[in-house]
């Protein structure tokens, strides 16, 4: 509020200055003011011709070559402005028509700007196009084919003031165009109707003189010069400054989060000064599992919840960053034991209250941290990250078999609320791939295994899509594939929990088939493991017996003559018999 109260302060003691300035001399004034319109309009092509091809979707850079062309129109204008005597033989009627031709030229181009800035416009011929008619149009003024626009002792003609009226009405089209687009942004929007009002001012106070060295001719010069101004500083903040920031910005933070990035953090270490620094290292746990099980969605929410968690309990003088995939770093400055322990502590209090709330996916985290009191230099705080740093791995070390696990047992658990079969169809499994392996003679020490494998055998489905898993009615190709992604997703998931790594391999090759027609990787016989040669059989008898999303139940009979009739091909024929034993 008070920098605009400032800037309106400023504009009226510039005003009342050159007011006075006109009064002492009219003519110095005009040329003062008109050199400078004519300035800052060459100063608002360049800027728009540079951010051409840097900002799209800007209406003021179409009208570029326009500012340019009138801005040179202008100094015509002020060469030839009654009292200058540069160029001989021409009456105030000339400049006055050079004056009205280049109005015209700027208010088509504000048209034609705002109508197609959004569309795919060729500004090289919009440039050359613009020079073209100025120059035609200069042309005609100096050959007296321009209409008379001022004759001495008369003042204004009627083409003058109907052309001005006219000109009016274009810029209030201007506004129609504008109140109706709703691709501009806000700040923009205004800045451009407050131009376009100034220039129907101004063009309004060209109607109202008679002498051309009138009070109203220097309000219509002095509210142009000021509509210049406003333009010119609104490309140079949205055309230059801006994206200038916006790359600075990108530059020094992390895209995701918004915190600073790795390489302004190491940056940061070695050029500021860092008294009594401690160093923090958080580090997400399971986040790959999460990547690869989730998608990268569902990750990267996580790393945001995260990041605005660990800000959250930071305080502002520390410095903040995600140096890399779900690790964050956090320089403390004037950092004490006590201190870092109240910003764990918080930051504990945040995670435990997210994860009440979020119990299907929580947040784990490893973290470890390191003060020096006495470090100032720049090999001191690289050593103090790298001890914080080793610190957290350590801990990730000792604690990743428990965490991976909790993740693997929650994802398991979310198995369940998105197909309403698992959990009856995992019980089910597990008992009759024990009485099978039992009966097919599998060691007792393998025996854990396959139970094991028979409620984990299609954890990869947390993966498949709702509407995949859940359709009523036949899989298309397509869908087919994707849902075979989830013996492979599975895999990922198992490898990563100390529990589930010894099956990780059979969760891999479930879906295998005797006769090497099966997936992923087309085994035949007694390639496949023997554990997945039962849970293949066990898997396909309860996925007929029972109702499926896209069909009912088969009768038993049925079930079990498709099993005789897939013995040998989809089934290792020996365990099919000893299976239809059982049943």
């Amino acid at each position: 509020m008070k920098k605009r109260l400032y800037q309106t302060l400023l504009l009226v003691i510039i005003g009342l200055a050159t007011f006075s300035l006109s009064k002492y001399n009219y003519l110095l004034y005009h040329i003062i003011i008109e050199l400078g319109i004519s300035v800052i309009g060459i100063l608002i092509f360049s800027s728009s011709f540079i951010a051409r091809t840097l900002v799209k979707k800007n209406p003021f850079t179409l009208v570029g070559p326009a500012f340019l062309t009138t801005s040179l129109m202008g100094i015509l204008h002020t060469l030839t402005f009654k009292g200058m005597n540069l160029i001989p033989g021409y009456s105030a009627n000339l400049p006055t028509q050079l004056w009205l031709a280049l109005s015209y030229i700027l208010v088509f181009a504000f048209l034609f700007s705002i109508l197609f800035f959004d569309k795919s416009i060729n500004y090289s011929a919009v440039l050359v196009s613009t020079l073209v008619i100025s120059l035609g149009l200069s042309v005609l003024c100096f050959t007296h084919f321009f209409p008379n626009c001022y004759i001495e002792g008369q003042g204004l003609t009627l083409f003058k003031k109907v052309s001005e009226y006219v000109i009016i009405f274009l810029y209030l089209l201007c506004l129609l165009a504008l109140s109706r687009t709703k691709k501009l942004e806000v700040p923009f929007y205004r800045r451009m109707i407050a131009v376009i009002c100034l220039f129907i001012l101004s063009d309004y106070c060209f109607t109202l003189y008679n002498d051309v060295y009138g009070i109203y001719n220097f309000f219509g010069h002095y509210i142009r010069a000021i509509a210049f101004i406003i333009i010119y500083i609104s490309l140079l903040n949205d055309l230059i400054l801006l994206p200038y920031k916006e790359i600075l910005y990108d530059s020094t933070h992390d895209k995701l989060t918004g915190l600073y990035n790795r390489n302004f953090f190491f940056q940061a270490m070695k050029e500021q000064k860092w008294t009594s620094p401690g160093m923090m290292v958080f580090d997400i746990n399971g986040l790959k599992l999460i990547n690869d099980t989730f998608g990268y969605i569902e990750g990267d929410k996580l790393i945001l919840k995260s990041a605005e968690i660990i800000s959250t309990c930071i305080s502002k003088e520390s410095l903040v960053a995600y140096t890399s995939g779900g690790e964050f770093s956090v320089i403390v400055n004037n950092a004490d034991a006590k201190r870092l322990d109240r910003v764990l502590k918080q930051f504990n209090e945040c995670k435990n209250s997210y994860n009440r709330e979020n119990p299907d996916l929580p947040l784990s985290f490893s973290h470890g941290f390191y003060i020096n009191p006495n470090s100032e230099t720049e090999t001191d705080m690289l050593n103090i990250y790298h001890k914080a740093f080793d610190n957290m791995h350590l801990q990730k070390l000792l604690n990743s078999n428990s965490k991976c696990s909790t993740i693997v047992k929650t994802l398991l658990k979310t198995l369940e609320t998105k197909d309403i079969t698992t959990k009856k169809h995992v019980e089910r499994t597990a008992n009759l791939a024990a009485v099978l392996a039992i009966k097919s003679g599998i060691p007792e020490n393998r025996l854990n295994q396959i139970v094991l494998l028979a409620e984990f055998h299609d954890i990869g489905k947390i993966g498949i899509s709702d509407k995949i898993l859940l359709k009523q009615g036949p899989l298309t190709h397509e869908e087919r594939l994707a849902i075979q992604q989830h013996s492979k997703l599975g895999y990922e998931i198992a490898i990563a929990s100390i529990e589930l790594a010894p099956i990780s391999d059979f969760i891999l090759k479930h879906h295998e088939q005797w006769d090497g027609s099966g997936y992923p990787f087309g085994l035949k016989g007694d390639q496949i493991p023997l554990e997945c040669r039962i849970i293949a059989i066990i898997d396909a008898y309860d996925a007929m017996i029972n109702d499926r999303p896209y069909r009912k139940a088969l009768s038993k009979d049925k079930v079990i003559a498709e099993i005789t009739r897939c013995s040998g091909s989809q089934f290792d024929p020996t365990l099919a018999k000893l299976f239809l034993e059982i049943v």
